[in-house]
């Protein structure tokens, strides 16, 4: 991240959100997945839970795109 803020030459309160976000999602994939492994999730659940990931992840590049 920091390396592309350089590039782009953006000042730090320009990338202070996509930075702390970054480096305090770390860890988060290998919680979730211990949660889920231990859930009693149906394949409508895991399908539901796919629909989410899926517009949250859209929504976040329409976030980011829109800040250019």
């Amino acid at each position: 991240g920091q390396l592309l803020a350089k590039k782009l030459k953006l000042k730090p309160d320009q990338t202070q959100f996509f930075l702390a976000h970054g480096e305090l999602d770390q860890g988060h994939e290998e919680d979730i997945l211990k949660i889920l492994s231990k859930s009693e999730l149906t394949d409508s659940d895991f399908g539901q839970l796919s629909y989410i990931a899926k517009t949250t992840s859209a929504l976040y590049k329409r976030i980011y795109n829109e800040s250019l």
